[in-house]
């Protein structure tokens, strides 16, 4: 699945991070990251970033079931739902 995405002249493109989001209730979480006392391990999933006009980038994305996703960068959140087929 393809993904584009603007951004401001200046900022990493690879500052989003694509996840999974768990529906708890009636809110959503996602896992950033989990640290244990010998390892950290990232939760988000893998893409592909290339450049895509003059200030936007295209995300690719493999194998995603249906659910819910979110791009994040710092403290922004842009969700997504991927519907069964």
């Amino acid at each position: 699945m393809k993904f584009v995405i603007r951004v401001a002249n200046g900022i990493d493109p690879s500052k989003y991070g694509f996840y999974r989001a768990e529906a708890k209730g009636n809110r959503r979480e996602i896992l950033i990251a989990k640290v244990g006392f010998h390892s950290t391990t990232q939760g988000s999933l893998p893409r592909d970033v290339s450049k895509y006009g003059e200030s936007s980038y295209m995300y690719t994305v493999r194998g995603l079931a249906p659910g819910e996703y979110a791009f994040v960068a710092d403290f922004e959140a842009f969700s997504l739902g991927i519907d069964p087929q």
